[in-house]
């Protein structure tokens, strides 16, 4: 069952969450409409507590005897703008939000006399499914490693992380800023999620794909940067020098940003990558955005082949290749005229392993198999019941 949170500005504009968990308020000056940093870090809390098809509705309403309504309504609705401009800076695309606005006399329930002149706002904000409808299993944790944790007494300083699986990160003196745009002097923590080899890529469900092509992985990372209890990001013109140990082993590897979008990991090339910023396998990057980074080398083998899987189940699925000579896991797009999955471009002749998995009424079901890639390949698969364990499992056993 899908969580329904209710966010409402009530008196002296307060901010009210409610959940089965949750009921907290926070107020906002009553003639101001800009987020405080508290007020962001709860946003934050309930944003990343949300999965795919969650909804949060926020309402703003003022219980307030000004005789100016025009005035509260006018502040209201900056407001209703101000949390809008957040989830939009935080990804969630503008086709996800919902601006609703009525007037009080209309809004049951939460409504006093007091404020019936005025304008309720109400936000509404999906994190909606991907339109292939991906399963739960696929924002599992699947196969996460241990988090990193790195600590610095000061962000004045040269910082240089070595990480346990030899990617190497170096920031240079002031690099870190508030996301209010104020410069962060004070103990900076990383926080790192490694995944330096392909086995590491494949069990956490991720995929080494760009704007629907393959790409060659020589490693993925997460970075978090933390000062206090507030998350910090990369000032704007400052840089990242990234050594990611396998560089080696591709020719042309470049940098790609990534996020996370109804649990799938989409990347996009970092651009411009040029001389300059690659040298002796360490790159550098500025993007304001840390969290996810990976080195790749786009897949130009010419020749082709392609899987086409039909699934049994009357529930959404994910289907992951993983060609371990290739360092790729690539991902299925559905078919919608056929509802079939369709792996469209895959190296010709290799060996590979199919893993499709899907969860309903919190079980889990899942199908593996071996086989070699060949051009227009069809095949029905049927999942069977196991566990979250045994499809752990079986993900990083495909990249062996």
């Amino acid at each position: 069952m899908k969580r329904l949170i209710f966010l409402l500005v009530l008196a002296l504009s307060c901010l009210q969450l409610t959940s089965q968990t949750l009921a907290r308020n926070l107020y906002f000056p009553i003639d101001s409409f800009r987020l405080s940093n508290e007020n962001v870090d709860l946003l934050q809390k309930c944003l990343d507590g949300m999965h795919a098809g969650d909804k949060i509705s926020i309402r703003i309403l003022i219980h307030d005897e000004a005789k100016n309504k025009g005035l509260i309504n006018e502040l209201n609705r900056k407001r209703s703008l101000e949390i809008t401009n957040f989830f939009l800076q935080e990804g969630i695309p503008a086709s996800n939000l919902k601006v609703i606005k009525t007037p009080g006399r209309e809004v049951k329930g939460f409504i006093s006399d007091d404020m019936k002149n005025l304008l309720v706002y109400d936000i509404e904000v999906y994190k909606a499914l991907s339109t292939a409808q991906y399963s739960r299993a696929n924002e599992l944790d699947l196969q996460y490693p241990a988090k990193q944790v790195f600590s610095f007494p000061s962000a004045l300083q040269d910082i240089s992380v070595n990480c346990a699986g030899g990617t190497v990160l170096k920031f240079t003196p002031g690099s870190f800023e508030y996301k209010n745009g104020l410069a962060v002097v004070s103990d900076i923590k990383l926080e790192i999620q490694e995944f330096p080899k392909l086995s590491d890529i494949s069990g956490g469900g991720l995929i080494t794909m760009s704007d629907n092509e393959s790409l060659n992985a020589a490693g993925i990372l997460w970075v978090k940067a933390i000062c206090g209890n507030k998350e910090v990001r990369l000032k704007k013109g400052k840089m990242i020098s990234i050594n990611f140990q396998n560089t080696q082993e591709l020719s042309d590897a470049a940098l790609y940003t990534g996020e996370l979008t109804d649990g799938l990991l989409i990347l996009h090339a970092f651009d411009p990558i040029n001389a300059a910023a690659h040298v002796d396998h360490q790159y550098t990057i500025s993007s304001p955005v840390l969290h996810w980074i990976a080195c790749a080398a786009p897949d130009k083998a010419p020749a082709k082949g392609s899987l086409s899987l039909k699934v049994s189940a009357n529930f959404p699925v994910t289907a992951r290749i993983i060609v371990g000579g290739e360092s790729k896991v690539l991902d299925a797009v559905l078919v919608p005229e056929s509802k079939e999955l369709l792996f469209p471009h895959l190296p010709l002749g290799k060996q590979a392993s199919l893993v499709v998995y899907g969860e309903k009424e919190g079980k889990i079901y899942f199908y593996s198999e071996q086989f070699t890639t060949s051009a227009e390949a069809k095949e029905k698969v049927s999942l069977k019941e196991s566990n979250l364990d045994a499809l752990k499992s079986a993900l990083k056993a495909a990249a062996q």
